[in-house]
């Protein structure tokens, strides 16, 4: 069995997991968190999917996956699972520390790490990627399984690239489950990096003249 942790909400990540995890056979237990309602910063550029209006308890009704809600991680009382994050705020060290728990982060690490990690990957000219990884109780550290660039065309823009890296999120986190890859998880090289914020507004505009410029090179 193979335990997926996420809200008790329409999330479009989730729901996405769901699906992939129905047509890859793999057999999910899905423990639903409380959604905790907070006052979102509104960037200039989206980068997201739209969420559809489904419940995730609807969804794995349909489905057929055993669904529970939890008020935390520490409500579960499992150890020695694997767990994939299909959306959870900082989860707690004891909970990380008995589970095999597995994140796929919308960057490439360790190198970039924290929100909005395609933006300051831009912003920085570093590289664009996608990783998969066992986490710690650090923020996006732990074990490496799997880490990909996301390809870069002329033709592209900021939500085409974001689409694009979401769809390997998907992909990446159902193989690392899927094909167990997580078995072969190893130590993160290099340097440590500080986990990135929020971009604010300002950074925001100089990212996408970054990206012009950048895409611009692809052209030759």
């Amino acid at each position: 069995m193979i335990y997926l942790i996420t809200y008790d909400h329409p999330h479009r990540k989730t729901q996405d997991l769901l699906y992939q995890f129905k047509i890859a056979g793999v057999d999910l237990h899905v423990l639903a968190m409380p959604w905790i309602e907070r006052k979102n910063f509104a960037p200039l550029f989206k980068i997201k999917p739209d969420d559809h209006p489904w419940y995730p308890e609807i969804i794995c009704r349909k489905l057929g996956y055993t669904f529970d809600k939890i008020l935390s991680d520490d409500d579960t009382k499992i150890t020695g699972q694997v767990v994939a994050i299909g959306g959870a705020g900082i989860l707690s060290k004891n909970f990380v520390e008995t589970n095999t728990v597995i994140n796929a982060h919308c960057g490439y690490l360790p190198e970039v790490r924290g929100l909005d990690a395609l933006k300051w990957a831009i912003y920085y000219d570093q590289s664009i990627g996608v990783t998969t990884h066992v986490v710690d109780e650090t923020c996006d550290g732990g074990k490496l399984i799997e880490r990909k660039e996301v390809p870069l065309y002329p033709q592209d823009n900021l939500f085409s690239i974001a689409m694009r890296q979401y769809e390997m999120e998907i992909n990446m986190m159902i193989d690392a489950i899927a094909l167990e890859k997580y078995k072969y998880a190893s130590d993160f090289g290099g340097p440590k990096y500080d986990p990135g914020r929020r971009m604010p507004h300002r950074k925001e505009l100089q990212m996408i003249e970054r990206l012009k410029r950048r895409l611009s090179d692809l052209s030759g």
